[in-house]
């Protein structure tokens, strides 16, 4: 993960999710991220993680990217579904492979699968 206002990259697990919910509350008041008198509505079109190392590693980085997301009442989607997808070529699309479901299994619904409301 990268701080964009600070210029420095975040390498601890804490800094690393501190600054994911920074970055994003940026983007969501605008201009350079001072807060405006209302900030902006925000919805991520196609959000997801790539399938890379275990399927723990992956689960905690999506995990991780949707905790950020609401803590900053972002919506979004999930690239979810490639019907295609296996796990040696991903998507088959852009090198891709941020598909929840594969040929082979749902990886990852620890994490997407969030059967409650977010509380504020």
């Amino acid at each position: 993960s990268f701080d964009f206002e600070w210029g420095i990259p975040a390498i601890s697990p804490g800094i690393i999710e501190w600054t994911f919910r920074k970055n994003l509350r940026r983007i969501k008041r605008g201009k350079g991220g001072r807060r405006q008198s209302d900030d902006m509505h925000v919805i991520v079109g196609e959000t997801g993680v790539p399938f890379t190392g275990s399927e723990a590693d992956y689960a905690r980085s999506l995990d991780r990217t949707l905790r950020a997301m609401e803590a900053n009442d972002i919506d979004y989607s999930l690239w979810c579904y490639e019907a295609n997808n296996n796990n040696v070529d991903g998507d088959l699309w852009n090198g891709e492979d941020l598909s929840l479901l594969s040929v082979d299994r749902g990886r990852g619904l620890q994490a997407a699968v969030r059967p409650w409301p977010y509380q504020y």
